[in-house]
């Protein structure tokens, strides 16, 4: 998912990108259930672009195993569109390699967001999306 080319803070992202995925998670699990702590596994990292012209956020979230990967995208879609900062230009893809893991991880290793990095899902399975 990629931002706008305005001044924006990391913690305006963060607080943005904690939205969405509170978001994706309640289309996604239903709200009863992340009110309980569930919530789809993910990593977020953010971008600034040269010369910090273009502030954006990768990452990565787990469809849950009973979503059809269009489903997921349009739910995604949706959450995005109805969060600040998400709702201007976005590509939404299929996970298909680790390299993009690495990418994230390895080229911006300081700008992963600890605070975002959810390792498991309370009840139901997931797959890679």
């Amino acid at each position: 998912v990629q931002t706008c080319a305005l001044p924006i803070s990391r913690k305006h992202m963060s607080e943005a990108t904690r939205h969405f995925l509170r978001r994706v998670d309640s289309l996604c699990l239903g709200a009863n259930k992340v009110k309980k702590g569930a919530f789809l596994p993910s990593v977020v990292v953010y971008g600034w672009g040269t010369y910090d012209s273009n502030p954006h956020v990768h990452l990565a979230v787990t469809a849950p195993i009973d979503r059809s990967e269009a489903d997921f995208f349009d739910l995604v879609e949706e959450a995005a569109s109805k969060t600040q900062w998400f709702d201007r230009q976005r590509k939404v893809e299929p996970y298909r390699s680790a390299g993009w893991s690495s990418y994230m991880v390895d080229h911006h290793p300081e700008n992963l967001d600890l605070d975002l990095l959810r390792d498991g899902m309370k009840g139901g399975g997931n797959k890679s999306i």
